[in-house]
């Protein structure tokens, strides 16, 4: 797991809570949205925890690249809108998940989880 907020601290503390999970590694983590594909790939990432509004673009325009170059990178879009046009909208463009921020580690150990090809529990 990668995690890209635009909150470097966020990024960092999401990166190391979730790497203390048993069963998920974090490989590393950003606060920049312009480099998120290729350090998530570098880093041999199996999802990507990805924060909708970065610096220079959005969740949107990473989830296009994604498809553009055929990354099979699971993209989990974790965001402060809680909106269902932007969820529908993100999962549109590929994203395998969608979780608004708020919620406790738990929660978004769940769904990264959840979305994780290699646990054998893909949607």
């Amino acid at each position: 797991m990668f995690v890209v907020d635009n909150n470097a601290d966020l990024a960092r503390t999401l990166s190391e809570v979730i790497g203390f999970e048993p069963d998920l590694e974090s490989v590393g983590y950003s606060h920049g949205g312009a480099d998120a594909l290729a350090r998530a790939t570098e880093a041999k990432a199996d999802v990507l925890v990805l924060d909708f509004s970065l610096p220079g673009r959005n969740a949107l325009s990473v989830l296009d690249e994604a498809k553009a170059l055929g990354i099979s990178l699971r993209i989990l879009v974790f965001t402060g809108y809680a909106s269902p046009e932007l969820a529908a909208e993100t999962r549109a463009r590929g994203a395998a998940g969608y979780l608004v921020k708020g919620g406790d580690f738990d929660e978004l150990a769940a769904e990264i989880r959840r979305v994780n090809p290699l646990r054998g529990t893909t949607p």
